[in-house]
């Protein structure tokens, strides 16, 4: 991910030079089969690896035997003479090591002056320049539009397949004009490779294209329509699907989320296609989609049911930049960001304007009064906290704090180190302080008392929702994501951590949703039906009467409320009977259990109410009750995994 914001970073900066240059983007030939040992082992050697390390290398890697397959039977084993094997999982490390040997190559190249790559350019000037990046055997080097620098790089290549065995593929190889590069194709004609045009891809990410356009994000959607084709012909539960959107779908869009802002009119569609997906399933026809969208996409916690906000998950996972940029880790693409945009603070860039920089960087920095509202400071050397604006100190800023002592302070600027020595605190002021003023210069040194110094480690951020203070993209989501607003009493725990099928929580939700599709809830949509229960023919169906109320779901009920003589008053809704039926779990025996009771007397009366309505069948009181049993028995066999003789001995345990 480093290397792509680089090279985007390194076009912009290019393009906006008007200077011709050419990006190369390499491609190895079968990396890891033709990579010559002796060089690998000089390679480790010159890396400063010990010599017992290199003969365990050499133990792993030479001592294998192969054979070859001649109608399905081995013909004798023989040793290869070089490569490493698909698979084997030291071969990446090693083949990231071997191809250090042609960045070292370059490096030579440059100090040299034989090798020119692209400046990292700011509104001041900047002497930082970039003419490689790589990432296992993907390469892309930066050079001017020159035939003699063409040249050199044909001379490194060729020396360096010679002694490491890996080639390169020039089929597969291209040269990306940057600019108008006048007699482009003697210049490809010069160095090797085929001749492309910006935007293209690097590590699967855009490169050198718009970030805010809609066309970069045509792969991700067309990914999803193809899962969506594969899974649309399985006959899925609403709890199968919702499982599909959460663990694949929701996770597809993450590997270009975590670099380029995603459009609003990219998250439409993606929208529409969960939203389709989770209430139509592979259905031909429109389905009536139950429950709003914005109740779909908070916690299970707060109501909801877990689907990603895009929106919000993009936002965390850029900020990651930010608390990267942020923190002590040393990195080249933190000097190519701080190079390019300068230093506000010690924390962040400056602000990037409109006419200067990618947009890219521009929508991750614009989300650094997010980030930095939620982090703290913690102090160590105090080398990077200013003393006045920083909030350094449990109070807040002593800018805010005392804004009287700030304004006579000459060190308006200053770092707390800078103000800070062994013997207390070094601070200037424009005047001596009046009377009236002594009380609050009191209150101020006071405040001070809390700094210990002496402290040698550096200061840093601490994230204020992490008992370590340790930023994460899943934290951070809970944090921001609008629709995680608490609803007082809702039953998460009854209705997602019931030991019952997922397909029965997802339909014990749509209940405490009061969205399961009754005779009332149909009219509402305007279908034109009879309002009557389908159980009693008394009153009209709505989920508070066919659940609770209905004299025939009621003798269900008593089936378990007797058993334990209960003094039991039905509630009014759903949510009050999750609520209450919870806790009467401690006067049971088994707790979870008991819990399993309201969702398998709700899908018992729900199926035989679908019985009647769709075949014109039904059960006898006798029948219901002893197929609520049984369901129930069945679960418990299915969830706790224990010998349960009968369905009675199951009551009886309660």
């Amino acid at each position: 991910m480093d290397a792509i914001l680089m090279a985007n970073e390194c076009v912009d900066s290019r393009t906006r030079s008007n200077a011709p240059g050419i990006l190369c983007k390499l491609d190895i030939q079968k990396a890891y089969d033709h990579l010559n040992w002796q060089f690998l082992w000089e390679t480790l050697d010159k890396r400063g690896f010990g010599g017992r390390w290199l003969r365990w290398m050499k133990f792993c890697i030479q001592t294998v035997k192969y054979s070859v397959l001649i109608n399905g039977s081995p013909t004798g084993f023989f040793s290869a003479q070089r490569g490493l094997r698909q698979g084997d999982p030291l071969s990446p490390f090693l083949f990231i090591i071997a191809m250090e040997g042609l960045s070292d190559m370059l490096k030579t190249a440059r100090e040299n002056l034989w090798l020119k790559g692209f400046k990292i350019s700011n509104r001041v000037g900047c002497e930082l320049e970039i003419t490689h990046l790589q990432y296992a055997d993907d390469t892309l080097i930066f050079c001017d539009a020159n035939k003699e620098q063409l040249r050199m790089l044909r001379v490194i290549f060729i020396l360096f397949e010679a002694v490491s065995g890996l080639h390169i593929n020039w089929n597969k190889s291209f040269l990306f004009p940057v600019n108008v590069v006048p007699d482009l194709s003697s210049l490809a004609r010069t160095l090797g490779g085929r001749i492309g045009d910006l935007p293209t891809t690097y590590l699967g990410m855009p490169l050198g294209a718009n970030s805010r356009s809609l066309g970069i994000w045509n792969g991700v959607i067309e990914k999803c329509e193809r899962r969506l084709v594969n899974w649309k012909s399985q006959y899925l539960s609403l709890g199968g699907r919702l499982t599909l959107i959460n663990s694949v779908l929701d996770s597809m869009p993450s590997y270009m989320m975590s670099l380029f802002p995603i459009p609003d009119g990219v998250i439409d569609r993606l929208d529409a296609l969960r939203r389709n997906f989770l209430w139509e399933g592979n259905s031909e026809t429109k389905k009536f989609h139950l429950v709003k969208w914005a109740a779909l996409i908070g916690n299970k916690q707060v109501g909801g049911l877990g689907v990603r906000n895009l929106k919000t998950q993009n936002q965390c996972l850029l900020m990651k930049w930010l608390w990267r940029l942020a923190s002590n880790e040393q990195a080249l693409w933190k000097e190519v960001i701080q190079a390019k945009y300068e230093m506000e603070d010690h924390w962040s860039t400056s602000m990037v304007t409109n006419t200067y920089g990618t947009s890219l960087w521009r929508t991750i920095r614009n989300l650094w009064p997010k980030l930095r509202g939620n982090c703290k400071i913690k102090i160590g050397n105090g080398v990077k906290v200013s003393f006045w604006e920083d909030s350094w100190l449990e109070q807040g800023p002593l800018k805010t704090l005392f804004p009287d002592v700030f304004i006579l302070n000459q060190q308006q600027r200053a770092t707390v180190a800078e103000v800070w020595s062994n013997q207390g605190w070094n601070l200037s002021f424009r005047r001596p302080f009046n009377d009236w003023e002594i009380q609050r210069v009191v209150e101020f040194y006071r405040t001070l008392e809390q700094f210990r110094g002496g402290n040698t480690v550096q200061d840093c951020l601490e994230w204020k929702d992490h008992k370590q203070g340790r930023f994460s993209v899943k934290g951070a989501y809970k944090k921001f994501n609008p629709f995680n607003t608490q609803i007082n009493g809702w039953p998460w725990k009854m209705i997602w951590k019931a030991k019952i099928p997922y397909k029965v929580s997802c339909f014990t939700w749509l209940l405490a949703k009061q969205a399961v599709l009754t005779q009332e809830n149909l009219m509402k949509r305007g279908i034109q039906l009879s309002p009557r229960c389908f159980l009693c023919g008394e009153k009209a169906e709505t989920v508070t009467h066919l659940f609770l109320h209905c004299r025939i779901t009621n003798q269900l009920w008593d089936l378990f409320i007797n058993k334990k003589e209960l003094k039991w008053v039905m509630p009014r809704r759903v949510t009050q009977t999750l609520k209450i039926w919870s806790s009467y779990a401690n006067i049971s025996g088994h707790r979870e259990r008991w819990k399993i009771i309201p969702a398998c007397i709700w899908w018992s009366t729900w199926k035989e109410r679908n019985l009647r309505c769709h075949q014109n069948k039904s059960n006898t009181i006798q029948k219901m009750k002893m197929n609520c049993l049984v369901l129930f028995h069945f679960w418990c066999k299915q969830e706790y995994m224990e010998d349960l003789e009968s369905v009675m001995n199951v009551l009886g345990s309660l």
